[in-house]
This record gives C-alpha cells, sequence and structure tokens, in this order.
C-alpha cells in the first residue's frame, strides 16, 4: 500500500473513531445544539519526549535532534501522540475560540491507538452510567413494590 494510501485510510479510520467519540460524549455530558460536531470535537496533537521520559516544548524541539548516530552521550528524541475531546464553549459570534478539555489520553504510539483508547475510556463512562441507573431504577422498583405492599397490609 503506497504512504498515500495508508494516509487515506488512516484519516477515514479516524473519522469514524471522531464520530462515534461525540456521540458517546453527548448523552454523557450533553449538548442544547442539534449539531453535536460543532460543540465538541476531536483533537490530536503529537508531543517530544527524550528517552528519559522528560518532554520537550513544541517551541524547543526544533533543533534539537542530531544528525549524528555515533555519539552514545545523545539522547533519543521520540514522538508520542495524544487525542483530546474538547468541548467549545465560547459564542458563535466570538472573535475567538474559547474551549474545555474534557478528556484525553496521550503517549500514545500513533493517532488510531490513541482514539480507539479515548473512545475505550468513553465507552467504560457511558457503562458507568448506565449501569448506576440501572441500579438506581432497580433500588426504587424495590420501594415502589414495598410500599404498595405497606398500602395493602
Amino acid at each position: 500500500m503506497s504512504t498515500h494510501a495508508a494516509q487515506l485510510l488512516e484519516q477515514q479510520l479516524f473519522t469514524a473513531i471522531k464520530t462515534q467519540i461525540i456521540s458517546l460524549a453527548t448523552p454523557l455530558y450533553g449538548t442544547r445544539s442539534e449539531d453535536a460536531s460543532k460543540v465538541y470535537d476531536v483533537v490530536t496533537y503529537s508531543m517530544t519526549t527524550n528517552s528519559d521520559g522528560s518532554s520537550n516544548d513544541s517551541r524547543s524541539t526544533f533543533n534539537t535532534a542530531s544528525t549524528s548516530s555515533n555519539n552514545d552521550d545523545e539522547e533519543e528524541i521520540m514522538s508520542t501522540y495524544g487525542v483530546a475531546l474538547i468541548l467549545y464553549t465560547g459564542a458563535s459570534n466570538s472573535p475567538f475560540t474559547s474551549w474545555t478539555l474534557i478528556s484525553h489520553v496521550e503517549d500514545q504510539p500513533d493517532i488510531i491507538t490513541g482514539a480507539n483508547c479515548l473512545l475505550e475510556d468513553l465507552r467504560k463512562g457511558m457503562g458507568g452510567v448506565i449501569s448506576k441507573f440501572m441500579s438506581l431504577l432497580s433500588f426504587l422498583l424495590f420501594c415502589l413494590r414495598v410500599s404498595i405492599l405497606d398500602f395493602y397490609s
């Protein structure tokens, strides 16, 4: 598969995962908008870290990569990726974009893995919400049955 074909496939896969993330974010965090994709967004970013685990500010990584691989004292610079779910919070007519970070994953080997991790986190969150709702519903039905039995006794 050519590099362009692989990039296209990755973009299509990311778009599909992004749609699932936004569809889970909508019931978890809510929105008044008819189009949740205008309120929520899934953004990707990369981080450069040194072999010792310290991260470099994106402004300081410009010329830090070495062209020589013979020096054992040089630190290996690695890129990792992150994926974040954000909520746009500003007015649509605002001259700037304001947003809030809702959830994120970082230190992923690639964007697709990061998007899948974020999706799985949201699935677990939704599972927790549904589980609590069902427990509460069971409790309320139990209380209702007891109340009815007490009424007829």
